[in-house]
């Protein structure tokens, strides 16, 4: 029966986004091989869940590319990305609005910040009249360069990252409400000087729990419709490296940038309560603790060789701690190195190699390790080998893999991690599913291009003063 009433057609959205997290203290730059590509609804589906794309929502095109955090990403990889983002929005055309899915730690070679610089091109072929939400990871490093070519921004409220699902699902809202209502809210950001690394702050304890939770306070506030915290990523030497807070108000700029000035009083009134909140040991005591813990299996994290965090992945100190010190049932997960992979696989199962082990890709720390090991497996879709030295086995892998499900683990060494006595990972927090059922877990303080004391970076662009660098 037509009731004579307008029909709501769903919100027509181009859903975009260049993701990574680039450490500029690492020599080897990230290229458009690294990328993977979503450019299907379906694709996206799986990767989000249908629960968080509505039904009121047309999906007219997906382009989002997502690589393992690394190298400053190479100027020709991203001119690549670029232009195939843009060419998929052009084919669109016209959209009721665009979602861009950023991370918010990129670096490119040469250029100052690139998520301004796509959103600029976003811009250009929507129009002023086009609103763009962006979600974002609260690791990110804002700048006010970006909040001036879109209309809101909101980030993750979860390290260990759980939502970042619930993120899109909140940006696609705000993206509605802008469409439907004809919003246009305003931004406000305000610097917090903090450099600090995420391991400092997660959201499982003080103070990042209660200071996350306190979001929720603010968004309840008459004319607030978001606000975030983005503690920002600290192995990037660039200006604009540092903890930020943006508030995204209705319509009235000044309440917006009141409530962010607050909130960014705040998260620097506890700035000397960041720090690890969970067990931490230099590396040589790590070993030692986990070989003796009673309670097993026991994670060691190698945080300062953090392949979530741009780390090389190749560092062998905790393979040489664990041999020093005899550990049993040890599994290194993993460890990259393709030349090590090729001796393997050329060997064959069941084979004693000779290997110059790991080292090989600028390191801060140590050189390749030479090692007696037997091949124990070989994982053509893992690209990846599994060694034995006495009572320690290392997942060897092609490419850089980081592990952070007990399933991947699994897949990849073809054993249960959950049966060995220790685990390696190239982590600093553990991911959620590692996190959920570690029943120990211990970070190692190592060197290496994610440590954790950031005194041992030689920084250069970073604006200071900048607590704790600057006491």
């Amino acid at each position: 029966m037509n009731t004579g009433l307008p029909t709501a057609h769903p919100t027509r959205i181009a859903y975009l986004g260049i993701r990574h997290e680039s450490n500029t203290f690492a020599i080897t730059p990230t290229t458009y091989d690294h990328f993977e590509i979503i450019r299907d609804l379906d694709a996206l589906r799986t990767a989000l869940g249908s629960a968080h794309l509505p039904a009121s929502v047309d999906i007219c095109t997906v382009y989002l590319a997502n690589a393992t955090p690394g190298g400053v990403l190479t100027h020709s990889g991203y001119a690549r990305l670029k232009a195939e983002c843009l060419q998929s929005l052009r084919q669109s055309l016209p959209v009721d609005g665009v979602l861009l899915d950023l991370h918010g730690a990129m670096e490119v070679e040469g250029m100052d910040k690139p998520e301004p610089d796509l959103a600029a091109a976003v811009r250009l072929l929507v129009g002023d009249a086009v609103p763009i939400s962006v979600s974002l990871d609260l690791h990110g490093n804002l700048t006010q360069a970006l909040l001036d070519q879109v209309n809101c921004v909101t980030a993750f409220r979860t390290a260990p990252h759980r939502d970042y699902p619930d993120t899109v699902g909140r940006a696609l809202n705000h993206l509605q409400r802008c469409v439907r209502e004809g919003l246009r809210p305003r931004m406000a950001l305000v610097r917090v000087p903090l450099l600090i690394p995420g391991e400092y702050a997660m959201t499982t304890a003080e103070p990042a729990q209660s200071l996350y939770a306190h979001i929720d306070e603010i968004e309840q506030q008459p004319g607030i419709l978001d606000a975030s915290l983005m503690i920002g990523y600290a192995w990037a030497d660039r200006p604009h490296s540092t903890a930020n807070v943006v508030v995204v108000a209705e319509q009235d700029q000044a309440r917006a940038m009141d409530v962010a000035n607050a909130f960014a009083r705040q998260v620097w009134a506890q700035r000397h309560a960041f720090g690890f909140p969970g067990e931490t040991a230099e590396l040589e005591q790590a070993v030692q603790t986990a070989i003796t813990s009673a309670v097993q299996p026991v994670f060691i994290s190698d945080s300062g060789d953090n392949i979530t965090a741009g780390g090389a992945g190749d560092m062998t100190l905790v393979v040489e701690q664990l041999i020093a010190q005899h550990a049993t049932e040890a599994l290194v997960a993993g460890l990259q190195d393709a030349a090590a992979v090729d001796v393997c696989r050329a060997a064959g199962v069941g084979t004693s190699v000779e290997l110059s082990l790991g080292n090989k890709l600028g390191q801060p720390v140590g050189a390749p390790l030479k090692l007696t090991a037997m091949v124990e497996r070989i994982e053509p879709p893992f690209d990846c080998a599994v060694v034995r030295v006495d009572g320690v086995r290392i997942l060897i892998t092609a490419t850089r893999q980081a592990f952070i499900s007990r399933a991947r683990i699994a897949q990849a060494a073809g054993l249960d991690p959950m049966r060995q006595k220790i685990i390696v990972v190239k982590l600093g927090y553990l991911m959620p599913d590692l996190y959920d059922h570690a029943p120990r877990s211990i970070l190692a303080l190592t060197p290496g291009l994610t440590d954790l004391d950031l005194r041992r970076f030689d920084y250069h662009q970073v604006e200071r003063p900048i607590f704790p660098l600057d006491q």
